[in-house]
């Protein structure tokens, strides 16, 4: 029996240290190889949040403002009914923010079009895509509930003030 290598050849310890120092350096570079790809995934998602912060969220709250200006005139809407104006102006904001939606998806790939590449490298773009839609969507979410609580807000004022929808009979 050969306890803590006593009883074994000088030749066997080599053998042993020279394996340890390999298994050393192979650790070294899968920590290294580890950390690129943690500072490379990191450089690819801020450079798709400065997208969403710089141009996306913008562009979505110009989209949303032109929203309250025209849905606020609809409820002012002496033609009709307010309430049909208003959901009328409602779906044509949503068919806006989809086409946003799909626009804002598109270029933010343009300008993270390089780390796409990249992602293509290694393998990831699949992620890397579906972290950029999920950004996206992050915006398209929030404007969209702001529209809908909007829109529910102003109908309800005016079945308050008496006025009825014409186009659903309520």
């Amino acid at each position: 029996m050969k306890l803590f290598g006593f009883g074994k050849s000088k030749q066997g310890r080599s053998a042993e240290v020279r394996f340890d120092e390999g298994k050393a350096a192979q650790d070294q570079a899968n920590a290294k190889a580890y950390q690129m790809g943690q500072d490379a995934g990191a450089a690819m998602s801020a450079a798709t949040d400065q997208f969403v912060v710089l141009r996306a969220r913008p562009l979505a709250e110009r989209l949303y403002t032109v929203f309250l200006t025209l849905v606020d005139k609809a409820a002012r809407d002496t033609d009709g009914s307010p309430i049909d104006a208003v959901r009328v102006q409602f779906r044509v904001f949503l068919k806006e923010l989809e086409n946003f939606r799909e626009k804002t998806i598109y270029e933010c790939c343009m300008q993270v079009d390089e780390w796409l590449l990249f992602a293509d490298q290694v393998g990831s773009r699949a992620n890397f895509e579906e972290y950029i839609v999920s950004k996206i969507e992050d915006v398209h979410a929030d404007i969209l509930s702001r529209a809908v609580n909007k829109t529910s807000e102003l109908v309800e004022v005016l079945r308050n003030m008496g006025f009825k929808g014409d186009i659903t009979g309520d």
